[in-house]
């Protein structure tokens, strides 16, 4: 790794330097050995006969200035650059940390919303890290997002793990709410709230693990209503947190025309007494 180094410890510096003034110091010695006839005189006639036989050791003696100035621009650009590429690796390694730092605490912050989910819905989360990884598919240590989005390169599908939960949640409106529901629809009902528990890998809350007949169903008693109000605000709280927006689709749009529909309260309140009784015995079919 380039470290840094004083303008004096610079070879290319000591080099335009010394080198200049050594060769015109030899070449100084040789032409005074050549001249040997002497005196001491300070006239002007002198002098000039002193630079005339002397000026081309002194020239090359000056060449140390302006080739070490230009040697010390060097060092200095060679510095800069170096500042630079520090400066850069300094700036990627705390990108890296960042990066590091925001996928730790983007996960803590999502198993404390499962906690907090749990304590709500009165369920568990088996496994929180599967669920983030499937809201979450192309996160970690080097790259994060706070969006949900799928494992294709350009993110142009949404998440299909949310958006078929979402689908199924629909589903299940639609056959509440559609007075047409008969006992095949009814069922199903059952089954799409066990599939989409299945899905989030939920399980009963161990306070009431052993306190119901069912040991399937993660919501036995009052099955209909607190399964439908539990999954739809786990189905919400995931969708908040990852910033999911929902596609326009068919489904979607005929659930929510059947819930304004004229007494529609009273078609959910009927099926869903049904969809309970159904459930009662549904162990040996899951």
């Amino acid at each position: 790794m380039d470290t840094h180094k004083k303008l004096l410890d610079s070879q290319i510096f000591r080099a335009a330097l010394f080198i200049p003034i050594i060769i015109g110091m030899c070449l100084l010695g040789v032409t005074a050995y050549a001249n040997s006839n002497y005196s001491v005189c300070f006239s002007s006639d002198c002098i000039n006969i002193f630079f005339t036989l002397y000026k081309y050791p002194l020239s090359i003696m000056g060449l140390g200035v302006p080739l070490s100035a230009i040697a010390a621009a060097v060092h200095r650009s060679e510095e800069a650059s170096l500042q630079i590429r520090t400066s850069q690796n300094q700036l990627e390694e705390t990108l890296k940390q960042n990066k590091f730092n925001n996928y730790i605490k983007h996960k803590e912050e999502f198993i404390e919303l499962l906690e907090r989910i749990e304590l709500i819905c009165n369920c568990k989360f088996n496994d929180p890290l599967h669920l983030y990884k499937k809201l979450f598919p192309k996160n970690s240590y080097q790259k994060v997002s706070f969006s949900t989005h799928n494992m294709d390169y350009f993110n142009f599908l949404p998440n299909g793990f949310l958006k078929d939960l979402k689908s199924d949640l629909w589903e299940l409106v639609t056959i509440l709410y559609d007075a047409a529901s008969g006992h095949e629809r009814l069922m199903d009902a059952v089954f799409i709230v066990h599939g989409m528990t299945r899905t989030l890998k939920l399980s009963r809350a161990k306070e009431t693990q052993h306190s119901v007949v069912s040991n399937k169903l993660i919501w036995p008693d009052n099955f209909s209503a607190t399964s439908f109000d539990n999954l739809k605000y786990i189905i919400q709280s995931l969708t908040s947190f990852s910033s999911f927006e929902e596609p326009e689709n068919e489904k979607r749009n005929n659930a929510m025309a059947l819930m304004k529909a004229q007494g529609s309260g009273k078609t959910k309140f009927s099926n869903m007494m049904a969809i309970d009784s159904m459930a009662s015995g549904i162990d040996d079919f899951l």
